[in-house]
């Protein structure tokens, strides 16, 4: 089976993961662009060359998944600061036609993203303006949907007063524009799905809100998808670095044929929590992004082809820094006992040993198990590992993923669960597996802040400016994640060497790193 990529970027996210899981299957061929034609950060990639690969390789393919971010835009940064014509963008869009034309078998996988909206002051990812004016610019946009579908408090009408007396007009608008440009090109691509062009299209969000203006996009293309009865072709849900791995896998399901999985839950009630940074019960986007792989949900086990274990927060879900810190990044709040700041519900509302039981017997019936470790946010969660470690089931479990928000851990788990179960590399399967669990919980949960807190202004840098002191600083990062993940592994994998090579930094800052490791 032949697959053709086109990713949202180059960090490993968007682009290694797609080829590491695609591994996991020898039968299955990935042609993907190399990494220096795909522009960096708010850089675009080069879109003719773009559409040259996508072409040269159309024709004996099996399917073409595309992030069209990417594709029409340059990527996931130019996506949200481009000044290009509304005429442009639909050119590169209907490029799809043509090579749909070109070979009207091909499988077209498509995703699109809905503009993100931050709650914070920042122009690292966003437009200039955002490092001063992105709080109030998210808070405009959330008064303004707000107080159309509900009401407002008094506090809320003054301060919404406020901002539009400071706010200067000409940043809301370049910002609502560029939002209404890109919405339509979405728009235009659920066009593309009813018109048979684009097979299935995937339209993830991240920074999500209740209101706001990504709630109003989100409304106006949910109406779009609604009349023209498209739901079983188009699905909107949180996320976004995880997509290319769900096109992926919702490719080399539809050659498959039907995969049936069974959800375990350390506490129940996890369904019905909003998590982090989204804008749903997590489960609405467990089905939506099933759905979306191509995966049936079972309520009996004995029907799965693999079960997902589910560790979830039970009450209320922290990040994974307040809990292995005790600190509030966002807030800028150092709590006065310390590490160890892990609510109560957590032990007194689940029992992770029991799940950890359930997890045994479910691999003891040959029924492949892939862990989502979706309790804390950013980052995957120390005591489920520790017991994993203690029971001697990490080397038993199929997949794992823990890391950034809970969708991105999602997607990523349920394209590896897939794969690992049918496909026929188990080194690979392997390596990814342990990859998962240094970048996800050793480096972004043990080292990543005491890094970012402790070290970087000896290094005079910062989380995303590394004062040309790149190899000292990703040096330090290998070796302290090194000394995490032995503390971590006292029962499991004795009888392998695993070793941390090399850590890189494709967009040079402390997110999305790379880690290269032998086993």
């Amino acid at each position: 089976m032949k697959i053709t990529a086109i990713p949202l970027d180059k960090r490993p996210y968007n682009y290694q993961f797609l080829k590491d899981i695609a591994n996991f299957d020898k039968e299955v061929e990935l042609v993907i662009p190399k990494k220096d034609r795909l522009g960096e950060k708010k850089n675009s990639a080069d879109i003719d060359y773009l559409q040259e690969f996508l072409w040269g390789n159309s024709s004996t393919d099996d399917a073409v998944i595309i992030s069209l971010d990417m594709l029409i835009y340059g990527g996931l940064f130019p996506a949200r600061i481009h000044d290009l014509n509304e005429k442009k963008l639909m050119e590169r869009l209907n490029f799809l036609k043509r090579l749909k034309n070109k070979n009207k078998t091909l499988k077209i996988y498509a995703s699109s993203l809905i503009l993100r909206t931050p709650q914070y002051n920042s122009k690292e990812e966003e437009p200039f303006y955002y490092g001063e004016h992105g709080m109030d610019i998210f808070l405009w946009g959330y008064y303004n949907d707000k107080k159309s579908r509900r009401f407002l408090s008094l506090e809320e009408e003054k301060d919404f007063l406020r901002i539009n007396k400071t706010l200067p007009k000409e940043y809301l608008e370049d910002f609502i524009n560029r939002r209404e440009k890109n919405r339509k090109i979405t728009i235009e691509a659920i066009n593309l799905c009813k018109e048979g062009v684009i097979d299935l299209l995937i339209i993830p969000q991240d920074d999500a809100s209740e209101f706001g203006h990504t709630a109003i996009d989100q409304n106006i293309i949910y109406q779009h998808i609604s009349e023209n009865r498209l739901q079983g072709k188009v699905y909107l849900h949180p996320g976004t670095d995880e997509s290319g791995c769900t096109l992926l896998t919702r490719a080399y399901l539809d050659k498959k044929g039907i995969f049936k999985m069974y959800p375990l839950y350390s506490a129940e009630t996890f369904k019905n929590i909003v998590p982090i940074f989204e804008d749903r019960p997590f489960q609405f986007s467990l089905l939506s992004h099933s759905l979306a792989c191509g995966i049936t949900l079972v309520e009996k086990l004995d029907e799965a082809s693999a079960c997902l274990a589910i560790s979830g927060a039970p009450i209320v879900m922290q990040e994974a820094f307040e809990v292995t810190f005790g600190i509030d990044v966002h807030g800028n709040k150092k709590y006065p006992t310390g590490r160890g700041m892990k609510d109560i519900s957590y032990y007194r509302c689940r029992n992770l040993r029991d799940f950890t039981k359930k997890i045994e017997d479910i691999i003891d019936m040959n029924i492949p198990v892939g862990v989502a470790d979706v309790a804390t946010s950013n980052g995957g969660e120390k005591e489920l590992l520790d017991i994993f470690d203690e029971c001697e089931v990490l080397e038993r479990i199929s997949a794992y993923a823990g890391w950034n928000t809970t969708c991105n851990t999602l997607g990523t788990v349920l394209a590896a669960l897939v794969f690992a179960t049918l496909g026929n590399n188990k080194e690979a399967i392997e390596y990814f597996k342990i990859s998962r669990i240094i970048n996800d919980w050793a480096y972004q949960t043990e080292t990543r802040f005491d890094i970012q807190l402790n070290y970087l202004r000896d290094f005079g840098a910062t989380y995303s400016n590394f004062n040309n002191k790149d190899d000292e600083i990703l040096e330090l990062i290998r070796i302290k994640t090194t000394e995490k993940l032995r503390e971590l592994l006292k029962k499991s994998y004795n009888n392998k060497n695993i070793i941390i090579e090399k850590v890189e930094a494709p967009f040079k800052r402390l997110s999305g790193l790379e880690f290269k490791i032998t086993i």
